[in-house]
């Protein structure tokens, strides 16, 4: 198993994309550094496993090597460099033991690429520098001697060829340091009342810097030399919002921008937020000028003027509302790219033309990446699509056959969970109070039926799409996907279900939950089969074995539980744990997440020993897995994690028995679209039609113009061209008749120079012969000279050599008469040697003599001082061997808090997504109370206006019966007066 694709940017990473070449940018996502290049949309990785995340990384000056500074947790952190040709590691640099720094703030190579420089964070605040290549420690010192001050940034001069020169820039800090004879030294320093949040060298002295307050200033010597703001005010933009690019019909990614549609139409509106002053967050110079980007999502480009110690600013290049990260400029210096905080990249291109003056609209480099934990994803079996959810509030679409982004929605609400119907059409998700289905549509993701299903974290369709499972607290719903009616519910579990499965023939679902225990549920009688518990195992994953009679789950305790016919089978651990699993449709490959981030592959059946030999494991995550897919046809791996990032890795099943894929799985094309953009549609394509057919006629008529002109034009052209060539005829014509006159002349003056050179040539060979006589003479002349000098000169040398033997022979009789003399005074010294060497061996006799005396009584003291030190030593021993068996002791009680401390942190890891997910729960919990309350209210509110009209009621009735009273007399009165009347 191998990583093919990744969609998703580590956005918290120092310096995280730059330019290794023209076509080439590197960048991190999850515990990966990638290579991206930019025609051919292929990526290769880098895989730094060791540590716990990313924190900064630098390319060097040439582009053949990257220092990426990693975060470690349990020790110091370290950098690794690594080689960009063949994509491996060549050197790891460790910060030594006693530091209590976790991660690196920024990492830079010197400017000959010899040394690297770290910058430590708090509560340190130290930069390391090492001779990268011996992997030795060349210096460490503190950049600040407050403590409580924070630096943001530390870069290298990339100017200053003679020496390694660095600058430290933070909230009131601006310090330079020079290395002078292999240590650093303050150059000098300024404390500035602003937040210096960025900073880049511009020449070998000067430096720039961006405030918090939109100003960059730049110094020169350590002083400050010029103030330059940026005044734009702009609505801060809701961090947790989707980017102002999402709204309809905005731009799409330069990668498959045609396919890709972006819809926000309920995107949280923040155009109501309280205008603040930008900030600039990232700077890059270059030799036109400063590129910084601000914390509005711009990028502003200064310009540097005539005098070059002066900028102006010149264009503005709009992203999204969101604060821009990182700037990276191209080795041609005519593009660039910047990183948003919201995991997002923009090319920006400096050559644009700016004449009218707005901002310049920049392009994404890729698909928008997901910001923030995805929580959800799930796959199809007709289509290449991978649809993921997560906390930015988005729905995406992604297609792993193409490697691009189909569609992506945003929305109020925050999606809990996501379900992708087997055909591609449908997409379920969950929020936290209600469940909707909706159409994935060509451009869009449009509902179209709504549960009051509330807090959802988990729904399943079937294999064949007929039904869909929803999970709400700790049951389980069972609807059919075409009526919409609710078949069942599945309850049995006293904690919350994390996990739902759907058997191979839609015919049974597992489930597990919090409470540890393990359903396997009839869907027809909606009654559980076989049921497991494990209590205080927290299970997070659950899936069918091949063949349905066997259930694997994994929990909190990190292990692989294998259950059939309700029991415990056996347990697969390792020494991180596993945290969630996915089963393939056949069954044969098992995949399961570690609590590292990396994705391991087993082969099912396993091993009755439970060997895990044949073990294939890819490790790319820099936090834990939240979800695990595979494609339909078992040749695509996915994995979802906390850190944002979406991986797509190639499944290479060796399989020793030789077992085959099934035949190649051809996808499906259909798409839906609704029959209001249908009608749009074909209006349009009415519309473009009529327009063609009247552009056809203009023309054509203006053709037929253009021709009659161009005839007449022709004609013109043509007598004016006949003229000219009569002309030039005429001219041929005289030109060559002067020719043959000049040739006739240049004839006859070639026959009168040949006749004169002819009699030169005489007269010089007669002079020459006449001459060459003469020297012929010379020379006899000098040959009879010569031979009487050589007779002369051989008589010379006879005299010579009979004087020199006369003198020789002289000389060596003196010499033997002086050498017998030396003799003899030769032998007197030796006799006075024997003498003197008999006197000096009596004298050292005496002299030994002396020393033994003196040696006896020097070695009795001696002795006596040698006892009480064995005495000494031996109590020095007693009391060392006591200490190391206390220092043993001491390691073995840290070695144990250690152990202890790492499953505290692990359990702690643990414990904040559980307390997490149970926030969230509650906050679902609290809002329905609040509705509930409200509901109460209303009722109560209600009542009292019942009883208060019940009691006018009754004070009505009161007065009827009075008044009832009052006619009955009245009646009874007059029926009495007309009886007596009668």
């Amino acid at each position: 198993m191998q990583p093919s694709h990744v969609f998703g940017l580590n956005a918290t990473v120092d310096g995280n994309i730059s330019y290794i070449d023209d076509q080439t940018v590197l960048y991190p996502a999850g515990s990966q550094l990638i290579q991206y290049h930019l025609e051919q949309k292929t990526q290769k990785f880098i895989g730094l496993t060791e540590g716990d995340g990313i924190s900064a990384m630098q390319v060097c000056p040439s582009g053949s090597h990257v220092a990426v500074g990693m975060r470690s947790i349990e020790r110091t952190p370290f950098v690794v460099v690594c080689d960009l040709q063949n994509q491996k590691r060549r050197k790891v640099l460790v910060v030594p033991e006693g530091s209590n720094a976790k991660d690196f703030i920024s990492v830079c190579f010197s400017n000959d690429a010899r040394l690297v420089l770290a910058q430590t964070g708090a509560p340190d605040w130290q930069i390391f520098c090492w001779s990268w290549e011996k992997q030795k420690l060349m210096s460490a010192f503190k950049s600040t001697s407050n403590n409580n001050l924070e630096i943001r940034q530390m870069s290298c001069n990339p100017y200053d060829n003679m020496t390694t020169q660095i600058c430290v820039t933070g909230d009131g800090i601006f310090r330079s340091f020079r290395q002078t004879d292999g240590n650093f030294k303050l150059q000098f320093q300024q404390k500035p009342d602003k937040d210096l949040l960025c900073h880049s060298w511009i020449s070998e002295s000067r430096v720039v810097a961006g405030t918090q307050d939109a100003k960059l200033l730049i110094f020169d010597g350590g002083d400050l030399l010029l103030e330059i703001s940026h005044l734009s005010s702009i609505p801060h933009p809701n961090p947790s919002g989707p980017p102002a690019a999402g709204v309809s019909g905005a731009p799409a990614s330069t990668t498959n921008q045609a396919s890709l549609a972006i819809q926000s139409s309920s995107a949280p509106n923040s155009s109501n937020a309280a205008p603040t002053l930008t900030a600039f967050t990232a700077i890059v110079a270059f030799a036109g000028g400063i590129l910084a980007g601000t914390s509005a999502g711009t990028c502003v480009l200064f310009e540097r003027s005539d005098d070059s110690s002066l900028y102006r600013k010149s264009k503005i290049f709009a992203t999204e509302a969101c604060a821009v990260h990182s700037v990276a400029l191209c080795p041609a210096e005519d593009a660039a790219v910047c990183t948003l905080k919201n995991s997002q990249v923009y090319a920006v291109a400096l050559d644009a033309d700016s004449s009218k003056g707005d901002e310049i609209k920049c392009d994404r480099l890729f698909q928008p990446f997901h910001h923030g934990n995805v929580v959800g994803m799930d796959t199809c079996a007709r289509k290449p699509l991978l649809a993921t959810c997560g906390t930015d509030r988005s729905l995406r679409i992604w297609n792993y056959a193409e490697n691009s982004l189909e569609v992506i929605k945003y929305f109020h609400d925050e999606p809990l969970s996501v379900a992708l119907h087997p055909s591609g059409l449908y997409v379920l998700v969950g929020f936290s109070d209600s469940l909707k289905l909706m159409n994935v549509l060509i451009d869009d993701i449009r509902p179209f039926w709504e549960s009051s299903i509330r807090g959802c974290r988990e729904c399943q369709f079937s294999n064949g799409g007929q039904y869909f499972a929803s999970v709400y607290g700790s049951a389980i719903g069972i609807h059919s996907t075409w009526t919409f009616e609710t078949i069942g519910h599945l309850k049995g579990h006293s904690g919350k279900v994390r996990s739902i499965a759907w058997s191979a023939d839609d015919s049974r679902i597992v489930s597990c939950g919090l409470d540890g225990n393990i359903f396997d549920w009839n869907v027809k009688t909606l009654k559980r089969e076989t049921e497991v518990g494990f209590p205080g195992t927290l299970f997070s994953s659950v899936g069918y074995g091949g063949d349905g009679k066997v259930v694997y789950a994994v929990g909190s305790d990190g292990t692989i539980k294998e259950i059939a016919d309700g029991k415990l089978i056996r347990e697969f651990s390792n020494k991180t744990g596993y945290s969630n699993l996915r089963i393939s449709r056949s069954g044969k490959l098992m995949f399961a997440a570690t609590n590292k981030g990396a994705v391991r592959m087993f082969r099912l059946p396993l091993p009755a020993d439970g060997s895990q030999s044949d073990v294939s494991e890819a490790s790319c995550h820099a936090s834990g897995i939240t979800r695990l897919r595979t494609s339909f046809d078992e040749t695509y791996v996915f994995s979802c994690s906390e850190d944002g990032c979406v991986w797509v890795y190639r499944a290479l099943d060796r399989d020793p028995r030789g077992s085959r894929r099934e035949k190649e799985w051809i996808f499906s094309d259909e798409i839906l679209v609704t029959k209001s953009d249908l009608k749009d549609t074909h209006r349009l394509m009415t519309e473009l039609k009529q327009k063609v057919d009247a552009l056809k006629t203009d023309n054509e008529s203006h053709l037929r113009l253009k021709d009659l002109t161009y005839a007449e034009k022709l004609n013109d052209l043509t007598e004016k061209y006949l003229l000219e060539i009569d002309s030039l005829k005429h001219l041929t014509s005289s030109l060559s008749l002067e020719r043959q006159r000049n040739e006739r002349d240049h004839l006859a003056e070639m026959e009168g120079l040949k006749a004169a050179r002819t009699a030169e040539t005489l007269e010089a060979e007669t002079a020459f012969r006449a001459k060459m006589r003469d020297e012929e003479e010379k020379y006899r002349e000098l040959s009879e000279n010569l031979r009487e000098v050589q007779e002369a000169w051989e008589k010379q040398m006879a005299d010579v050599e009979s004087f020199q033997s006369a003198r020789v022979q002289q000389i060596t009789e003196f010499y033997k008469g002086k050498l017998e003399e030396r003799q003899l005074e030769m032998n007197e010294l030796r006799n006075q040697l024997h003498r003197r060497k008999s006197e000096f061996s009596q004298h050292i006799q005496e002299i030994e003599d002396d020393a033994d005396q003196e040696i006896l009584t020097l070695s009795y003291g001696f002795e006596t001082k040698l006892a009480a030190e064995h005495g000494a030593l031996a109590s020095i021993r007693d009391e060392n061997n006591a200490m190391h068996g206390d220092y043993d002791k001491l390691m073995r009680e840290i070695s144990e808090n250690k152990s202890g401390l790492n499953r505290m942190y692990a359990e702690d890891r643990r414990l904040l997504g559980i307390i997490k997910g149970l926030e969230k729960d509650v906050l679902g919990v609290k809002r329905e109370m609040q509705e509930r309350d409200d509901t109460i209210q209303d009722k109560e509110k209600r009542i009292s206006d019942l009883k208060k009209k019940n009691q006018e009621l009754e004070k009505f009735k009161f007065v009827l019966d009075y008044k009832i009273a009052e006619l009955k007399k009245q009646q009874t009165t007059i029926l009495g007066n007309g009886r007596r009347t009668s």
